[in-house]
């Protein structure tokens, strides 16, 4: 080739060069706009997208992957599919997100919670109203700088739902703030093909048994979504330590075969039942439902029959054993224990669903049984028949089915008890509490008390004199219980979940019953036994009632929390001015409505008002009206009753003390104060007892004043303050509690 051409390709080549540049640079006038596409999937169950720590994304199996293709001479891609999930605490987790500039960036906002939200940046994307167990996309492109996401449901931006979105120049989501799911692992054939994850909730795990191969490298992901810290601990072997709110840890395990029991190591929480069983089998994975509830919902035996507590669903005996006919299944916010029933074909099968959460639940099998609502604290039966198969149980409240509450039912030939006499459990009596009986009707003979945290359920029984009487103690609550008659009967200590009974034959007169477990006597776990002559016939007045009746009150006082009213049922005389004081202890804005009737009180966080209700005898529905509070439970019940002598059901919340008092006393429940303002007098000493009511340990702080210290479940400590006038922040210093919401304020004047 001669040196004319050679040169002329040179010089073609240095141009075409110098094009593409000039191309790929662009010009000053060319604007990168924001562009944003919304891709609506709400209805659909909440998917872990896969996203990226440190700039990459495994491609899913038969998929492609979600990493950007590198240009420019880059070795790597930028992230470009983030996720972010939206809690009720109220919060985003996380809080803050990394994307890249001038990039199509997917974010996915899954609503882990029970209440509507948003996924908004103000004039750029918003996701609209996501409902509770949904999720929805947005798309953006974005040049760099620093963007607010919010929620925009009412209340939820004030509230501190609020997070910023940074968008940098050749990068993406750092490590630490993505929620990454692991990529596909190599390895044994039997191995998970990623982390195997557990949820850790406030107080419970989810799920409550994982099954996983043995001898293998195994890592195990806990996901923090409660409010509270918690750890995943497996005693001896391996634990993540302390995880925070909204954080996530993982260990790995490689373990010979058996059983092991894992736990929260937080002080309290392992006593309340947040534990769970590890199974650890030769030549097999872990099945997919043993995992996460996403997987569970693709895979069979999320959580298998033996792993439920021996009250509820016995374990299926070998050989030749028959299968119960009597199950029991708890109800919490939002899940079933166990989510596996197993139960005989062709047999009358009962099945006793217990709501231990706080919002109200159903236990439905579709076109087959429901319990319909059962009341928190509350349980309900169902009675059921089937041929051998597979049925789905959920709860059907609006958002509970889709926030994860779901379980299945394995209907098996050939296991079941042949009929005949009933089980003990079956052959209980009917008559629960002595509440049905009134006017001339016969007492009862057979009893049921509820033993919760801290009280009795109800707190009067009145049986006949001279009789043998049976009295059976269901333990509701999370900590153990007795019921004891001092001198004369006692359960000994009761399990939570457990029952125990007492039998009695007594003369006339009247009793007191309480739970000798220490502290909780004195946080007035109490109650009266009226025992009567007369035949066993019940006196007119109804047994739950008080000996010595008064009048009803015209004063009472409601609170209003997330998401409900304390307390839930009021008692006022008809045709008769009665104030109401009403007070807003939670973080979020709420009302008072009382359906069919124009009465509607809005109000504040942290704000209270007083109005005066004058109604006719009846019975009457009141609830807040805000959006999803309604549906998530916040409702509750007014009687109202002709003339008087009921003793008032309501119970002293928001305000206490007075200007002037030299003493006072603050409830600690889980997770608040009651009251959550206290007025003490000024430059005197004034004691403060605090009563710990809940089932976590709790303080009494307030900052650089005074201390209490951890004061137990069912204990109580008093401090002494002599302040000067003003206002003064009291709170719970355990991790976790200030930032779930357990402040108050002390007013000195």
């Amino acid at each position: 080739m001669n040196l004319s051409i050679r040169r002329s390709l040179s010089v073609l080549a240095m141009t075409l060069l110098l094009t593409g540049t000039l191309a790929a640079c662009g010009t000053e006038s060319q604007k990168v706009e924001p562009t944003v596409t919304r891709v609506d999937v709400a209805g659909a169950p909440p998917t872990r997208t896969p996203t990226v720590a440190g700039g990459e994304t495994p491609a899913p199996s038969g998929g492609a992957s979600s990493t950007a293709p590198a240009t420019g001479g880059q070795t790597g891609g930028q992230a470009t599919t983030f996720e972010v999930d939206m809690q009720d605490s109220l919060s985003f987790q996380p809080s803050e997100l990394t994307i890249p500039a001038n990039t199509d960036v997917t974010i996915h906002a899954v609503n882990s919670g029970a209440l509507p939200h948003t996924f908004t940046i103000k004039d750029v994307a918003d996701t609209g109203e996501v409902a509770g167990g949904a999720s929805a996309d947005v798309k953006v492109n974005l040049p760099p700088g620093e963007y607010e996401f919010h929620c925009a449901i009412p209340g939820h931006t004030e509230a501190g739902m609020v997070g910023t979105l940074k968008v940098v120049e050749g990068g993406g989501q750092p490590a630490a703030q993505a929620s990454p799911t692991a990529p596909a692992g190599g390895g044994q054939a039997a191995a998970p093909s990623g982390p195997v994850e557990v949820d850790m909730v406030d107080l419970a795990f989810q799920p409550t048994e994982i099954t996983i191969p043995a001898n293998t490298d195994v890592v195990i992901k806990a996901v923090n979504k409660g409010a509270l810290p918690h750890t995943f601990t497996i005693l001896d072997v391996a634990d993540t330590g302390e995880v925070a709110a909204g954080s996530s840890a993982e260990v790995t395990v490689n373990l010979p075969p058996g059983d092991y029991t894992f736990d929260c190591s937080i002080p309290g929480h392992k006593e309340a039942g947040m534990v769970g069983t590890l199974r650890v089998v030769e030549g097999g994975a872990a099945p997919g439902g043993a995992a996460t509830p996403a997987q569970a919902a693709a895979s069979p035996a999320a959580s298998p029959v033996e792993a439920s507590p021996a009250a509820a669903s016995p374990a299926v005996g070998g050989g030749a054993a028959e299968l119960p006919t009597t199950y029991e299944v708890d109800m919490v916010d939002l899940a079933f224990q166990p989510t596996d029933l197993t139960i005989p074909a062709n047999t009358d099968v009962t099945i006793k669903a217990v709501n231990k959460g706080a919002l109200p639940h159903t236990f439905t099998i579709p076109d087959v049984a429901d319990t319909g609502e059962v009341a928190s604290g509350s349980s309900a039966e169902v009675k059921v028949n089937l041929p051998p198969g597979e049925y789905t149980f959920d709860c059907a409240v609006p958002g509970h089915k889709e926030a994860g509450m779901v379980g299945k039912i394995t209907v098996v030939a050939g296991g079941g008890a042949a009929a005949g006499p009933a089980t003990p459990a079956e052959a209980t009596p009917a008559v629960a509490t002595p509440a049905a009986a009134g006017g001339a009707a016969e007492l009862p003979t057979s009893l049921e008390i509820d033993m919760v945290d801290l009280a009795f359920q109800p707190t009067d029984l009145t049986i006949p004199a001279n009789t043998d009487v049976t009295i059976k103690a269901v333990n509701k609550g999370a900590l153990p219980h007795t019921f004891t008659i001092t001198g004369v009967e006692d359960t000994g200590e009761v399990a939570a979940g457990s029952s125990a009974e007492v039998k009695l034959n007594l003369p006339a007169g009247t009793y007191q019953f309480d739970c000798v477990v220490p502290g909780h006597k004195e946080a007035g776990m109490v109650g009266t036994l009226t025992v009567v002559e007369s035949g066993g016939a019940a006196p007119a007045a109804s047994p739950a009632a008080s000996p010595q009746a008064s009048p009803i009150a015209t004063e009472v006082n409601l609170d209003m929390v997330e998401l409900r009213f304390i307390p839930d049922t009021l008692e006022i005389p008809a045709n008769v001015d009665v104030q109401v004081n009403l007070s807003n202890s939670g973080n979020l804005p709420h009302n008072f409505s009382i359906k069919d009737k124009d009465i509607s009180v809005d109000l504040a966080a942290g704000d209270k008002t007083s109005f005066t209700l004058n109604l006719p005898a009846g019975t009457y529905d009141f609830f807040c009206n805000v959006p999803g509070h309604e549906g998530a439970g916040m409702v509750g019940k007014l009687t109202v009753v002709e003339g008087g002598g009921a003793t008032p059901v309501a119970s002293p919340t928001g305000q206490s003390g007075e200007a002037g008092a030299t003493s006072a006393e603050v409830d600690m429940v889980d997770l608040a104060f009651q009251p959550t303002e206290i007025t003490i007098a000024a430059n005197t000493d004034v004691t403060i007892n605090a009563v710990n009511k809940g089932a976590l340990p709790h303080t009494f702080t307030i900052p650089d004043v005074a201390d209490t210290g951890e004061v137990a479940s069912g204990q109580s400590k008093t401090i002494t303050v002599n302040l000067p006038p003003g206002e003064y922040a009291f709170d719970c210093a355990v991790p976790g509690h200030k930032e779930a919401g357990m402040v108050g304020k002390l007013i000195v004047k």
